[in-house]
């Protein structure tokens, strides 16, 4: 029997200029993986060096997205059947790993959804909408790349593909989760998510010919701070939970804000 026939579970790390996380990430997931592939964007710090030392497999492709094509890329690359992918700033947790390798050897359904618990500024954030169990991040390669759709490419469409196209799967319980920990500063969610993501998303929209609306503009950030903090219930995040409803709302703002600016500017031009 072949090496890859022996193999089970391929994790994937995609990765750009992540060599503050990536050793806390890849030591989370040697209790589930065959095979740790990290797709790197031709990072400038040590994140390839650190991977390299832990032994994970580094294949490279230029970073031109925020997901995919580079994702379809790394996953590609994976010789397991089945297929973890995790974020560099994110970790597996143990109960979870135990999970998924019963998953992998029941050989039942062909993608598992798993919850992502955000860490904020420093805090696990239970509530507003951000702890769920809506991410599909084991499933098997062969599905994947079957059912990929070029709508994973855009922001906020992670995996669309398999939550639209694959029936047989199995919803894990919020007790099985990834940890995240994206934002360890408010600087950090404004810069990144405030002033990259909201361009990002104007663009989609705007290349989609979505008009502009001044009552978008006005009442969806509106809206959004108060279905996150009183509807569900960011309050009982304490700080931690008005600031993050208050800098969501601001997002929605900036998106609406991004392409009303696109709109004016491709009239000036024309």
């Amino acid at each position: 029997m072949t090496q890859n026939k022996l193999k089970k579970i391929s994790v994937v790390i995609n990765t750009l200029n992540e060599a503050s996380n990536i050793r806390r990430c890849i030591e989370s997931v040697k209790c589930i993986a065959d095979e740790i592939i990290v797709c790197d964007g031709y990072s400038e710090d040590k994140t390839v060096e650190i991977a390299k030392e832990l032994g994970a497999v580094v294949v490279y492709y230029e970073k031109i997205g925020y997901v995919s094509p580079t994702r379809y890329f790394a996953i590609s690359n994976a010789s397991c059947e089945w297929v973890l992918v995790i974020d560099a700033d994110e970790v597996m947790t143990e109960r979870l790993a135990i999970k998924l390798k019963e998953i992998a050897k029941q050989d039942r359904v062909d993608v598992v959804f798993v919850g992502i618990f955000y860490n904020y500024f420093g805090k696990m954030i239970r509530h507003g909408g951000f702890f769920s169990n809506n991410f599909p991040r084991f499933f098997r390669k062969k599905v994947y790349l079957e059912t990929y759709d070029q709508r994973d490419e855009f922001i906020h469409h992670d995996f669309i593909n398999l939550k639209e196209k694959v029936k047989n799967r199995e919803e894990l319980p919020l007790s099985y989760y990834i940890e995240h920990y994206p934002y360890p500063s408010i600087k950090r969610y404004i810069d990144k998510t405030i002033g990259i993501y909201a361009l990002i998303e104007a663009k989609n929209m705007f290349d989609k010919k979505k008009k502009f609306r001044l009552h978008k503009l006005i009442f969806q950030p509106l809206r959004t701070f108060m279905v996150m903090y009183i509807v569900r219930a960011g309050f009982l995040d304490g700080v931690e939970g008005f600031i993050l409803a208050v800098l969501y709302s601001v997002f929605r703002f900036a998106v609406w804000a991004n392409l009303w600016f696109l709109e004016k500017d491709h009239d000036r031009s024309n």
